[in-house]
């Protein structure tokens, strides 16, 4: 082999180990970002269970502020029965209003229940998208160190 042969075989070498060692800072980079991306995702994990949490604290407090308006309709209830005719109209308009407040609230905690659903399913998808990503990057990580070896 001449020097000028050893040379370029030399040099394509070099090249060779540059190339490979870009692809591997691009690998890790890819991985960092990876990385932060899980990291992120985990923050907006943790905000949805605290929003979770807050809607079941507030749904408690709500059942038992309705116990405590059934609890008073009753008593008021029992107090106008004695009472005249038109203080026996105004019970029923309160109690038409109280009704159409807790169906307004079982819808509003209905919808509020759905957006949560949502917000779990896009979180799973997410989820899964990142998984994908990670399986690729794990895959594509392996095709070098197989190709290197």
């Amino acid at each position: 082999m001449t020097f000028e042969e050893m040379e370029r075989t030399m040099q394509f070498i070099l090249e060779q180990q540059a190339q490979l060692t870009a692809k591997q800072s691009m690998a890790e980079e890819r991985s960092a970002q990876s990385q932060e991306r899980a990291a992120r995702l985990e923050e907006a994990q943790a905000a949805a269970e605290r929003q979770i949490e807050r809607l079941g604290e507030r749904m408690e407090q709500l059942g038992e502020r309705m116990e405590r308006l059934a609890a008073d309709t009753d008593a008021r209830i029992e107090n106008l029965a004695a009472t005249t005719a038109r203080q026996i109209e105004h019970l029923g308009a309160a109690l038409v209003a109280l009704t159409e407040a807790h169906t307004r609230a079982e819808a509003e905690v209905s919808a509020a229940h759905i957006r949560t659903e949502a917000k779990f399913a896009r979180l799973a998808e997410a989820q899964a998208q990142s998984d994908q990503k990670w399986n690729a990057l794990i895959d594509f990580m392996r095709g070098l160190k197989e190709n290197g070896s």
